[in-house]
């Protein structure tokens, strides 16, 4: 995962009715190649390279990957058969205001728990994001990155249900 603070502070987008001030964005990715995969059973991901800038003037890839791979976004239907898939979830959905929640001291198996998610609560608003840092992503692709991660105990999901969040986001390949 590539940690870049991305600064369009500066830039501005013409709308025909004035410029707009663009915010700052972070960039979660983690970086995709050959061979990876989110967890053992999980299929590897191929990166197949067609063709070349010098024996036919362009570059072309396939690449094949598996719905859980790296970064990526579980759509309801990832844990409920009549849940809606990714293509039905309203963009608006997965854009917003984020709010970044530093839970880095968390050890191997470790949960984050209901009330340490409280102690952030004056920072937590309706249709936030929450990110919940723990740095794991630094063991990505590692074997203990899928299986030891620090986790998220039901009663803190439950609350942040409550408080109406937009979406949650973490640094493990599931909850």
């Amino acid at each position: 995962m590539q940690l870049r603070l991305i600064d369009l502070k500066k830039n501005k987008i013409n709308n025909n009715k004035g410029d707009i001030k663009m915010r700052k964005f972070l960039d979660l990715t983690l970086t995709l190649e050959d061979g990876t995969r989110a967890l053992d059973p999980d299929p590897i991901t191929f990166v197949n390279k067609y063709r070349s800038i010098d024996q036919d003037g362009y570059n072309l890839s396939q690449v094949i990957l598996n719905s859980h791979v790296g970064t990526h976004i579980d759509s309801p239907h990832h844990f409920l058969e009549q849940g809606i898939t990714l293509d039905r979830v309203p963009l608006d959905r997965l854009i917003g205001n984020a709010r970044l929640l530093n839970f880095s001291y968390k050890k191997a198996k470790e949960l984050i728990t209901r009330e340490e998610i409280e102690s952030y609560d004056s920072v937590i608003s309706r249709d936030d994001i929450i990110i919940l840092r723990t740095d794991w992503y630094k063991k990505f692709p590692s074997h203990e990155y899928g299986y030891d991660n620090p986790n998220v105990s039901t009663e803190a999901v439950k609350y942040l249900v409550q408080k109406k969040i937009k979406m949650l986001a973490v640094e493990s390949p599931t909850l």
